[in-house]
């Protein structure tokens, strides 16, 4: 009877909690995998693409070439997501340098650069204006009233756009200097 119990458990577990497993691909095999995408629809191309994860990171140049094999909105936005998942992943090899690093002398006379650089530069910066773009990811159910959607993986979830200026050797956002918080500080975000 445990038994039982037990196997229709892990059966209900196995329904409940979806396995979204994955596909490690290189860029090089994401290029590959994309260019026999360009003849399926935009839904049919997204969902592939959401099934993959790039083991090395991949640049915004190589991105924006890959995103104009893509058929529609939803496979560039899954692209989109993908691509940003691995900015924290090393280069492919060929991008990476081969030179060593410096040794310990060389690197202190760095960091004095560095510092000096820093000491003597920021407050000479000039006053400056920029507009802040989030763009924003989720990867759980979203949530309707008391129903929960399907499952979807990583998707875009929105994005803000904001004004940031650089006044008196500080950062304000537009709604900052107005008296509130801008749309990123709301989320807890900082530049």
């Amino acid at each position: 009877m445990a038994t039982r119990v037990l196997r229709l458990t892990l059966l209900l577990l196995s329904l409940a909690v979806p396995v979204f497993a994955a596909r490690p691909v290189t860029v090089e095999q994401l290029r590959q995998q994309l260019q026999s995408l360009s003849a399926k629809g935009d839904a049919e191309a997204a969902r592939q693409i959401t099934d993959l994860k790039l083991t090395e990171r991949m640049t915004r140049d190589q991105e924006s070439e890959l995103e104009k094999t893509l058929p529609g909105q939803k496979s560039r936005q899954a692209l989109l997501a993908v691509v940003d998942q691995s900015a924290f992943l090393s280069p492919p090899a060929q991008q990476t340098p081969e030179k060593a690093a410096p040794d310990l002398a060389e690197q202190r006379r760095l960091m004095t650069l560095v510092v000096n650089y820093v000491v003597k530069t920021v407050p000479k910066l000039p006053d400056f204006l920029a507009t802040r773009t989030t763009v924003r990811f989720a990867d759980s159910p979203q949530r309707l009233g008391s129903s929960v959607t399907e499952y979807e993986p990583l998707h875009l979830e929105g994005t803000d756009r904001g004004q940031v200026s650089y006044v008196d050797e500080r950062e304000v956002a537009d709604d900052e200097a107005k008296g509130g918080k801008d749309a990123a500080a709301r989320r807890g975000l900082q530049s």
